[in-house]
Formats: structure tokens, C-alpha cells, sequence
């Protein structure tokens, strides 16, 4: 099976950290950049299959550069992250087309269900509780509890 790429931008993020760590675990090549512009150069340069990008990412912040991924590529899959997570935070990056806002640090089942989300090309598994009116969409693990 071929490996998962994933691209990580996180000025806050040192090699080695418990994320690459954790990341390795789950089988998939990361990658990390320091700032949204050298991000956005290397996607144009090699796929990957998810972006987990800093909403204060230096340079291109997360939402300036989650637009022009999408503005190339609108399957890519990118998960917003931040330390300081707020409701129009997330509500602004899920209106850009963020497929989930998430809360630092990373916990070892959320970066799980961010492997489950780029082992399925950025579509989540829909789980439903009998009926298929409404399904869970989000990966993240802390609005699903």
C-alpha cells in the first residue's frame, strides 16, 4: 500500500517531536515546513494527500493559504489548526473550505482520525445512528464527545 503524504505547517513544530512521532506510528510520510509560503510552493511541486496548516502559520497564514489551495485544488483535503482556538476561528477556515478546524495541541486520536481522513482522500467515514437523515462529518474527536 502506498504511503500517505502529509504536509505539516507549524512554525511551533521541532524535529523531534511526540507529533512526527506519532505521525510515523500511524505510517504516513510528513512532512513539515515552517510558514504557509513554503508550504504552498512545495504543493506545487509534489502531492500530498492532506495539509494540516497553523491558522497564525508565518508568511501565508492558514486561511490565506487553505484559499489558494483551493483555488488549485478544491479535493485536497486541509485540516486548520490552532493554539488558540476560537468559534469564528473555525467557522471562518470551514466557510474558506477547511475540511476541519482543530484545537493544538494534537492529541494521539486526532492525528488517528486525520490518518483515517487522508487514508480515505479527505472524505470521512459518515457514521449514522439508524437513520440517514443526519451523519457525523467532523474528524474531530473533542466536538464529538
Amino acid at each position: 500500500m502506498k504511503k500517505m503524504k502529509v504536509l505539516l505547517v507549524d512554525s511551533d513544530v521541532k524535529e523531534p517531536s511526540d507529533v512526527i512521532d506519532a505521525f510515523a506510528r500511524q505510517d504516513l510520510s510528513l512532512s513539515v515546513v515552517a510558514d504557509g509560503q513554503t508550504a504552498f510552493d512545495m504543493l506545487m511541486r509534489k502531492p500530498y494527500n492532506l495539509v494540516i496548516a497553523d491558522y497564525d502559520a508565518p508568511q501565508l497564514n492558514g486561511p490565506a493559504l487553505l484559499q489558494r489551495i483551493k483555488a488549485v485544488s478544491t479535493a485536497l483535503p486541509v485540516v486548520i489548526v490552532s493554539a488558540a482556538a476560537r468559534v469564528e476561528m473555525a467557522v471562518e477556515a470551514m466557510k474558506l473550505g477547511a475540511h476541519d478546524f482543530m484545537a493544538k495541541p494534537f492529541n494521539i486520536d486526532a492525528i488517528k482520525a486525520l490518518c483515517a481522513l487522508a487514508a480515505n482522500n479527505g472524505t470521512p467515514k459518515q457514521k449514522t445512528d439508524g437513520g440517514d437523515r443526519y451523519a457525523i462529518i467532523t474528524q474531530n474527536t473533542t466536538m464529538m464527545s
